[in-house]
């Protein structure tokens, strides 16, 4: 899902929540967004690939950007 898409499901009210999940490498972040039905919708680039942010900071304001005044960051211990 890309951030446009985002912004329009976020203002009619399909997601719900934003989380920021640590990547699978590179010490980098993923924005995942959950929909209604509990589904998540990872955030993409033009073409289709997963955004990746290497500060935490910037991945927030980047869900923010989407319409969301709290996000979830979730860590695994």
């Amino acid at each position: 899902m890309q951030i446009e898409e985002a912004r329009l499901q976020r203002s009619e009210g399909r997601l719900r929540e934003a989380v920021l999940e640590p990547a699978e490498r590179d010490n980098a972040w993923h924005v995942v967004f959950i929909d209604e039905a509990g589904r998540r919708h990872l955030l993409t680039d033009a073409l289709g690939r997963p955004r990746r942010y290497h500060d935490l900071d910037r991945a927030t304001c980047v869900a923010r950007e989407a319409g969301f005044d709290t996000v979830r960051v979730e860590e695994p211990f």
